[in-house]
Formats: structure tokens, C-alpha cells, sequence
């Protein structure tokens, strides 16, 4: 299955945050929190997840901008109800941890 990211990389920066709700460049910081993040801890071994960085960071940003049930989301990635709610809140937990990021609320 080809990767959303791959579909909307070269989206213009005006469509990218329609898309996502969040600019671009923003969407790249997350991405380098979750590449550095990935580097330090996949090293320890574990299963390998099914989506890509860049499309784990779209499941949890659609998640934020539809809210959504999990199944659906799954459903749009090609993922399990369980495995789109695992993604997202990992997602999420790594953001926040790296202190770069503020989400209202968490």
C-alpha cells in the first residue's frame, strides 16, 4: 500500500495545512522528534511498525482534526482499530516528551 505521505509530500505549503492542519515546517520538527526518538530506541530491538514515521504522524494528526473512531482511522491506513490507537497515543507521548511541543490538555 503506498504511503499517504508520499502522496501529499509535494503538496504546496497552503494545501499541506488544509490537509493536516498543521504547516509544514511544523510537521518536519515532529518528524526529526520521532527520527531522533526511533534512533535511540530501536536499537533496544522490537517489532518494526507498519507505517512509516511520516504516516504515523498523519494518523495522529487526523486523528486531532477529526476525532474520529479509531476503527475508521485503521480502516484509512491500513492498520488495526488497536494498532491506529497505539500509534497515535505513542505518537503523541513522544512529542510532548521531547518538550518541543505543547498539546492543550496533555
Amino acid at each position: 500500500m503506498e504511503s499517504k505521505w508520499s502522496r501529499i509530500e509535494n503538496l504546496s505549503n497552503a494545501k499541506f495545512r488544509r490537509l493536516t492542519g498543521v504547516k509544514k515546517n511544523i510537521f518536519l520538527v515532529m518528524r526529526e522528534i520521532l527520527y531522533e526518538h526511533e534512533k535511540v530506541n530501536k536499537s533496544q530491538g522490537g517489532r518494526p511498525c507498519i507505517l512509516c514515521l511520516e504516516d504515523q504522524i498523519l494518523l495522529m494528526l487526523d486523528y486531532y482534526k477529526r476525532y474520529n473512531p479509531f476503527y475508521q482511522h485503521g480502516n484509512d491506513y491500513g492498520v488495526s482499530e488497536t494498532n491506529a490507537w497505539r500509534i497515535v497515543t505513542q505518537t503523541e507521548k513522544i512529542i510532548i516528551s521531547s518538550g518541543r511541543f505543547n498539546l492543550p490538555g496533555k
